[in-house]
């Protein structure tokens, strides 16, 4: 011990000041050295969540390919027009509404005075709801591998066009009574004054009413109770007009142009989850791209675009932010496939198997679907779910209309025309429609390959019906079970008269697509 105090004391001042000197640096790099270790450790970590995330989606899309359910139900928002509220199941309110939103088991859709909304299901089903009308989505769930939708009409005039098929049930509630489709009908459901009124454009529904009482209502034929009696109802072979039936046809005649434009790209893709296909169809070109496949990429495409560029981040209870896209046709490139950066080629979406699979039964978790991006390209963040409100965050201005398309990254330019890739002329798939009944969106069988379209309507033989009067009374049977096994009907409160103006037509037709094309098809 003497000997280290000597050998120690033998040290000069200055020596002793480089020493401190040299150890404090030595502490600083074994410090720096530590915060780069932490650094690397949570990248690596950061990464590995992205990874696993990717294979969760994946794994998602394999066990609801299996029947398993993966989340909740999603349906669509397809079409919003003015102050349209949509309220969660907890009764909170959203602060915004836009287009393409999700819609969750619970939610109610509410368009007031000046508002217009269109819901549709992962077959094309859809619900319109005119002004002054509510929507509640009771019940979406999946049993024994079929989706069953109970749906209930609180106020209001609502059109509904649903499809009767195995893998789809609908029932509908409505003031006292329910129905169910028996072939893809179109239904009109009344309840601006009481008793509600039914109107069967085409299709027939069956409805039970209060008494355990079931009346089959088929095409051109109308439903309405006796406000004296619940028990009783008035069945007539004629339908009143209504100045918002001319609103139901114009949907389906832009429907009926997105149907002109029908490519078979989704033929190998689309499996059990129909809706918004045809918007890809209607707003952009399938391409062969050599050593991808088929690529689809938006009409009038300028180096300006972005993916996710335009939209909302939408904070959903127990699920936190999800990606909306502002653009009309951006439902299916975001919920299932990949976007792709390639040179000389630019953005494009491809569809994966998961686009085969129950891709519409769950959330995507805030990922953020881009595989390949050009240099310097910044990803979008999802926000953090704050404490308090939940704000919508909206990206780019949140949606595009058509004069805003420019700005957005188009030129309005026309769809299916030939592209240049790689010293290779690129021939887009052209239209090959399956015909007027599939004017809308539809499933396809996996198996198959081919349109799933539900029950169609065809002649009866044999029915009875009022001869001359062209109405008959009926009456329930309290002996009966009522036929709407297990769906507990709401109770209805009767708004105040409603002051729904006229509907009149827009001067020109109003189509579906944000860039049309050149033949002149629309879009919703």
């Amino acid at each position: 011990m003497p000997a280290r105090e000597s050998a120690s004391c033998s040290c000069s001042q200055g020596e002793r000041a480089d020493r401190v000197v040299w150890l404090s640096r030595l502490a600083w790099v074994r410090i720096a050295g530590l915060v780069l270790l932490l650094a690397m450790f949570l990248w690596v970590k950061f990464l590995h969540g992205q990874v696993e995330n990717s294979g969760q989606n994946a794994g998602a899309d394999e066990s609801a390919n299996s029947g398993a359910s993966a989340g909740p139900r999603l349906v669509r928002l397809t079409d919003v027009e003015g102050g349209v509220q949509v309220v969660s199941a907890d009764n909170t309110q959203f602060p915004q509404v836009v287009q393409n939103m999700p819609l969750l088991e619970g939610m109610r859709v509410v368009t007031p005075n000046d508002a217009k909304a269109e819901i549709e299901f992962e077959d094309g089903s859809v619900v319109r709801l005119a002004p002054d009308s509510a929507v509640t989505l009771d019940h979406l769930s999946i049993e024994s591998g079929a989706n069953n939708s109970q749906i209930s009409i609180g106020n209001g005039l609502v059109y509904l066009e649903l499809r009767a098929a195995d893998d789809a049930k609908y029932t509908v509630g409505y003031g006292d009574g329910s129905f169910v489709p028996v072939q893809n009908s179109t239904v009109r459901v009344n309840l601006d004054s009481q008793p509600a009124e039914l109107a069967v454009f085409t299709g027939e529904i069956s409805v039970q009413r209060a008494g355990g009482v079931t009346v089959e209502v088929m095409a051109n034929e109308s439903l309405k109770g006796d406000g004296s009696d619940g028990s009783r109802y008035f069945l007539s072979q004629t339908i009143t007009s209504d100045s918002w039936d001319q609103w139901n046809n114009d949907r389906d005649a832009a429907d009926s142009v997105v149907a002109a434009q029908q490519t078979t790209a989704r033929d190998d893709y689309e499996g059990e989850n129909g809706y918004g296909w045809s918007d890809l169809d209607a707003n952009g070109s399938w391409y062969p791209v050599p050593g991808r496949g088929l690529m689809w990429q938006p009409a009038g495409y300028t180096a300006g675009f972005d993916p996710y560029g335009v939209g909302y981040w939408v904070d959903y209870p127990g699920y936190g932010y999800e990606w909306v896209s502002g653009y009309p046709w951006g439902w299916v490139p975001y919920r299932c496939g990949e976007w792709y950066y390639l040179d000389g080629f630019g953005w494009g979406w491809m569809p994966t198997g998961g686009c085969r699979t129950y891709w519409g039964r769950r959330f995507v978790g805030g990922r953020v679907n881009i595989a390949a991006t050009p240099g310097g390209y910044v990803f979008p963040l999802r926000p953090g779910t704050p404490r308090g409100p939940h704000p919508i965050v909206v990206i780019g201005g949140g949606v595009v209309r058509s004069g805003a398309m420019a700005e957005a990254g188009f030129m309005g330019g026309s769809i299916r025309t030939e592209k240049q890739f790689a010293g290779q002329a690129l021939r887009p798939l052209q239209p090959e429609p399956v015909g007027m009944v599939a004017a809308k969106d539809y499933p396809v069988n996996p198996s198959t390959s081919r349109p799933v379209l539900g029950k169609v309507s065809l002649p009866k033989t044999g029915v009875s019906r009022p001869p001359v009067s062209n109405a008959r009374q009926g009456y329930g049977n309290s002996g009966r079970s009522n036929g709407s096994a297990g769906y507990s009907q709401p109770r209805y409160s009767p708004p105040p008269a409603s002051s729904r103006p006229s509907y009149s037509p827009p001067p020109s037709s109003a189509g579906r697509s944000s860039s049309p094309p050149a033949s002149g098809g629309g879009k919703r």
